[in-house]
């Protein structure tokens, strides 16, 4: 079981931002903006108490709740902007604050569980988060729209994530009524280019769909060593 999570975020109407309003983020930008109400749903990365706050949040729900891991998500919706509060800010860079406490993170969690999952997505499954995630995520399937492009992004990631931690495609999805000859394309470029993961009502499918998935997924299981060590090139 692996809750979805932003540990970051502190929406206007929840408990934890009054509790935390000390370290809510401020920005210099015009409230009628369009996305004033998201950028500054946040705390600040770069005060100390949001510092101290993300590492034990995690470790606790991750210990409360007898959870396998996190998928940490809406972090690429963060702004970049400096943050005006007058509060402490013991950091000059927000990268360097987020980098640091993403580490924090992953520590605080290692001392709860050292084989739990921590799930990042693509935009911040970069060179400083390396080691920071068990699993690294291509792009969201809704938001690619096309298996081939989830592709692009598992083959991106695979070019420098190290061995040993997951790239893997969005969950995959496709209409019950489509045909077989696309579901098994879909199928086959998931398995060739990380972890596989189905996101379809597998209860309803039609017995064709049933049995390529069962195919295909046999088909990693017998050669996922290969795919996992395998040197791959165009």
């Amino acid at each position: 079981c692996n809750v979805w999570i932003s540990p970051w975020m502190a929406g206007r109407n929840t408990r934890i931002r009054e509790e935390l309003k000390e370290a809510v983020i401020e920005l210099d930008m015009d409230p009628s903006d369009p996305w004033y109400n998201a950028n500054t749903s946040y705390l600040c990365p770069r005060n100390p108490i949001t510092q101290k706050y993300v590492p034990e949040l995690m470790a606790q729900v991750l210990r409360d709740y007898e959870l396998d891991g996190f998928t940490v998500d809406m972090i690429d919706n963060a702004t970049l902007e400096p943050c005006i509060a007058d509060h402490e800010h013991n950091y000059e860079s927000v990268g360097l604050a987020t980098a640091d406490t993403f580490a924090a993170m992953r520590a605080a969690m290692d001392a709860v569980n050292p084989n739990a999952v921590i799930e990042f997505r693509a935009p911040y499954s970069n060179i400083a988060n390396l080691y920071n995630a068990t699993a690294h995520r291509s792009l969201d399937s809704g938001e690619a729209g096309s298996y081939d492009m989830n592709r692009r992004n598992c083959l991106l990631l695979r070019s420098y994530i190290p061995p040993g931690v997951a790239v893997h495609f969005d969950p995959q999805w496709w209409h019950k009524d489509e045909k077989n000859e696309t579901v098994a394309k879909m199928l086959s470029t998931m398995v060739v280019s990380g972890v596989p993961q189905i996101g379809v009502d597998l209860v309803n499918l039609n017995e064709d769909h049933r049995q390529l998935v069962k195919d295909w997924l046999s088909f990693y299981q017998e050669h996922k060593e290969e795919f996992r060590w395998g040197e791959m090139r165009p």
